[in-house]
């Protein structure tokens, strides 16, 4: 039986035998372990390049059922948990007098962050809203594209309309999801289809509907099809919500 007293959370280590049991979620690179009979590994989303890898463990714990099919697809014999995305409490806030849109997390050229943010600034022309970007990482994919996503950026700061944020306590972002009215969701295709969003469920416990990329996982959370593919779809549902065709009172 694990004690809570006794768990220690680390983000480097150099000695693994001193822990009598380890839970590993991989981040940037893989560790070679000695012993593996010892070791639980996380999967957040399924990576094909890792199969041989994965199989070296006795006990995987994965956030959805489609990554636990992929691995016994695989033939993967190790004893395979679920835990889906957990939150805290569900909150029931006050929404801001103004129509709100947020974004919240990492920002990359494969989701789509420069088309978002340049569908948002050209409503804001024409429509009243508010919009919080909100992001920790900003992963370098490609150089072009981010010189521009760091150009809009920079030119958003001055846009009254926008908020901009980086790095801030998950306090503040909380804050900023309880006066949300909406939070988008835009994922890498290519993982998309087997990674629960733990994003999306972060926006429901703050009643900020998601507005999400199409996928299995993202569907069936509320009554609205507030679902896009592209982002064309994604301003059509944008331009639906400014001009009142959909409501945030009648979604649940």
């Amino acid at each position: 039986q694990i004690k809570i007293n006794n768990v220690k959370f680390i983000t480097e280590c150099t000695d693994y035998s001193q822990y009598n049991h380890i839970f590993y979620r991989i981040n940037e690179s893989i560790i070679d372990f000695v012993l593996y009979n010892n070791v639980t590994l996380i999967i957040h989303h399924y990576d094909t390049a890792l199969i041989n890898y994965y199989d070296k463990f006795k006990f995987i714990i994965c956030n959805s059922i489609l990554i636990k099919d992929e691995l016994l697809l695989n033939n993967n014999n190790a004893k395979i948990n679920i835990l889906p995305p957990l939150i805290n409490k569900i909150q029931n806030p006050k929404k801001n007098t103004v129509l709100t849109f947020c974004y919240s997390g990492t920002i990359k050229k494969s989701y789509k962050s420069l088309e978002m943010l340049t569908l948002f600034e050209n409503l804001s022309t024409n429509y009243d809203f508010v919009f919080y970007l909100v992001y920790g990482k900003h992963k370098h994919e490609n150089d072009i594209y981010d010189q521009k996503l760091n150009t809009i950026i920079n030119k958003l700061k001055n846009n009254k309309k926008f908020h901009i944020y980086n790095d801030i306590p998950h306090i503040e972002i909380e804050n900023i999801m309880n006066i949300s009215h909406y939070g988008i969701v835009i994922h890498d295709e290519s993982i998309d289809n087997k990674q629960q969003s733990t994003k999306l469920i972060e926006y429901l416990s703050h009643k900020c509907i998601p507005i999400s990329y199409l996928t299995y996982l993202n569907c069936g959370y509320i009554n609205k099809n507030l679902y896009f593919y592209d982002i064309k779809e994604l301003d059509a549902i944008i331009q639906d919500i400014i001009n009142n065709k959909i409501k945030y009172d009648d979604i649940i």
